[in-house]
């Protein structure tokens, strides 16, 4: 599409815009969930929740509502600061720490309340490169809980010295879009002194290599 649309399609004027923000606080303490109100889901979103926006004879698995990140990394983080990963986003996404209910409305619990022995699962150990494409492959046909806050990390470790590990972000459509997404992926990305990475730093950094 031109730019000029997808401009359009993100700005302040877009009904999905309005009605969907991923990013509704900045996780700091003034921040408070308990205070804060959640936009309604728009008709997209709703329909994307209760898996009606297919036709019934299409018999579509509720999988198909989750959109799927990868990270590659050389070594797995160990689970406490995954978890601590989690807590993290949670605390600055405000979706991830609300139930999408089947009438379109939000229920807000704290981050602190988050399950994260659900949220934040580790795979068994891969031997390579084939072996994380069906471990990936297997957990996107997954259907997310609906119970609790509709995202997951996975966490697989690879036993390759010269392979990579992976952490599987999952987020469901009604939470938000692939744009969502890549904000969380690079919320999660960040240098060795902390700062993070940003995706015009990892283009620049592709043109040059």
């Amino acid at each position: 599409a031109p730019f000029s649309s997808v401009r359009e399609a993100f700005s302040s004027s877009s009904p999905m815009a309005a009605s969907a923000p991923l990013v509704e606080h900045d996780g700091t303490a003034s921040a408070s969930p308990e205070r804060e109100a959640l936009s309604r889901m728009n008709h997209m979103e709703l329909c994307m929740r209760n898996n009606s926006i297919f036709p019934e004879e299409s018999a579509l698995p509720d999988a198909m509502n989750v959109i799927n990140g990868t990270l590659l990394v050389k070594t797995l983080p160990p689970l406490e600061r995954l978890h601590e990963l989690a807590r993290s986003i949670a605390s600055r996404f405000a979706r991830l720490s609300a139930i999408a209910c089947d009438d379109g409305e939000w229920e807000r619990i704290t981050p602190e309340a988050l399950d994260l022995a659900y949220h934040v699962h580790v795979e068994e150990a891969v031997d390579g490169h084939a072996g994380l494409a069906e471990a990936i492959d297997r957990i996107g046909c997954a259907a997310l809980d609906t119970s609790r806050p509709l995202w997951r990390f996975h966490g697989i470790p690879c036993n390759d010295p010269k392979g990579y590990a992976g952490i599987v972000v999952r987020i469901h459509h009604c939470i938000g879009d692939g744009v969502h997404l890549s904000q969380i992926l690079m919320h999660m990305t960040v240098k060795q002194d902390g700062s993070h990475v940003y995706t015009n730093e990892i283009g620049r950094a592709s043109c040059r290599e």
